[in-house]
């Protein structure tokens, strides 16, 4: 559930009219406090992905000797 924030819509003084904001916003916002499983999720994304990142940057190094780092922008591009 939303919880609503009054908010000053005006000028820069702060003299305004007051409007409601609904918050949170966004993927998965309003859903509750992260749990411990929500934790080891991420945890786990972040124990796979990071290696998984480094080895293809290697890789990608590796066949590209050039002074600019493809490896590292190709995992970058790639998310």
């Amino acid at each position: 559930m939303a919880t609503p924030l009054v908010a000053l819509a005006g000028c820069a003084a702060g003299i305004g009219v007051a409007r409601t904001v609904a918050r949170p916003f966004g993927p998965g916002a309003g859903r509750g406090p992260m749990t411990a499983l929500d934790v080891l999720w991420v945890g786990l994304g972040a124990g796979v992905g990071a290696p998984l990142r480094y080895l293809l940057d290697r890789a990608v190094q590796s066949r590209h000797r050039r002074r600019f780092p493809w490896g590292t922008f190709g995992v970058n591009v790639r998310g």
